[in-house]
């Protein structure tokens, strides 16, 4: 009689299962789970598939669940060139929770010591106000930072943002710096009582030549005749007149004072008066100027009025009152208007 070896063996396993024997080699499919621990290792060169997997506890509804105690890893993950744990989902990706009381989250660490890796990247693709990284610390009484950035090194940055799109920037814990910004930092909207958060767009201290004592380091300065002192800063097309311009002559005597003019080149011109002699004269100065960003662009009338002859606002205020008040006017309606279309919102929390 000629017997089919394979048919045999089936045969037998399927003898042994049905009465609850385990044979050598073999892994006993049981109906329920957990059913009866068996003894021995899984070690194949192939492929295993199961529908749920449980290390340490049953899966629940989990397709993974790894439990263990004390010392024991979760999960590791060992890879060269591939990437190390990858998650897709349409709502959330991946949640990390700690309940010690000096867990963490989340661990990133970059160990190459050249290079430019990261310890972590985290990124939005949405135009509709997401953001790529959102950090906060939960609860009425927490005395806890949203978001703590950190470098050991004396040369090295803690924080770095920046805007691809238009330049802007914002580097905090600097080696030489405790805040540096490539941009303005504006309030867009007044509020009645609360002091305004506005930093300046250029500042600085000028000798009498025009040569630059100290300042913001964006800014060149021109003496183009007695008194008269033209600054121009840098990356600015134009100053125009949505600046607060503040400018203090230094001297003993207290006779001398300083007004805006029209440059001839720069953006604006400051002009040092001495009231004893009635005219304009050489001096050491400083000024600081305000330019508030984000805002509506002014229109060109407002930009560059006509002055007619005068020499500068004040001239032009003393000659033509009636012109200079319709100016003034029509530029506190646009700057409402301005302040009414800045933006306010943040992104909403994840």
């Amino acid at each position: 009689m000629n017997l089919n070896l394979q048919t045999i063996l089936a045969s037998v396993t399927a003898s042994a299962v049905t009465s609850g024997v385990v044979l050598a080699g073999f892994v006993n499919l049981q109906e329920a789970t957990p059913g009866t621990p068996q003894t021995g290792h899984i070690n194949v060169t192939g492929t295993v598939r199961a529908g749920a997997v449980g290390i340490g506890a049953a899966p629940g509804t989990n397709k993974l669940q790894v439990t263990g105690t004390g010392a024991t890893g979760g999960v590791r993950v060992n890879t060269q060139n591939g990437t190390g744990f990858f998650v897709s989902s349409n709502l959330t990706g991946a949640n990390f929770i700690t309940t010690g009381p000096a867990g963490r989250g989340v661990v990133g660490d970059s160990q190459a010591t050249t290079g430019n890796g990261y310890g972590g990247v985290f990124a939005t693709r949405t135009t509709g106000g997401g953001a790529g990284a959102f950090a906060r610390a939960i609860g009425a009484n927490n005395t806890s930072t949203g978001l703590i950035a950190e470098n050991t090194s004396t040369t090295g940055i803690a924080l770095v943002a920046s805007n691809s799109g238009n330049n802007n920037g914002l580097e905090s814990g600097t080696g030489s710096d405790s805040l540096l910004t490539k941009g303005a930092i504006p309030r867009h909207a007044y509020v009645p009582s609360t002091p305004a958060a506005l930093a300046p767009l250029a500042y600085g201290s000028v000798g009498t030549s025009g040569a630059i004592a100290s300042g913001s380091g964006n800014f060149t300065v021109a003496r183009v005749s007695n008194g008269r002192y033209d600054i121009d800063v840098q990356g600015v097309s134009t100053i125009g007149t949505s600046v607060a311009i503040v400018a203090m002559p230094f001297e003993t005597t207290g006779d001398e004072v300083c007004t805006l003019g029209t440059p001839t080149t720069g953006d604006f011109r400051i002009q040092v008066y001495n009231i004893t002699g009635a005219a304009l004269t050489d001096s050491n100065f400083s000024f600081i100027v305000f330019k508030p960003t984000g805002l509506l662009s002014p229109p060109a009338g407002l930009i560059t009025p006509d002055m007619g002859s005068a020499s500068d606002m004040e001239d032009w205020q003393r000659r033509d009152p009636a012109a200079f008040e319709r100016y003034r006017r029509s530029f506190q309606q646009w700057e409402a208007r301005a302040m009414a279309s800045a933006p306010r919102t943040l992104p909403l929390a994840p």
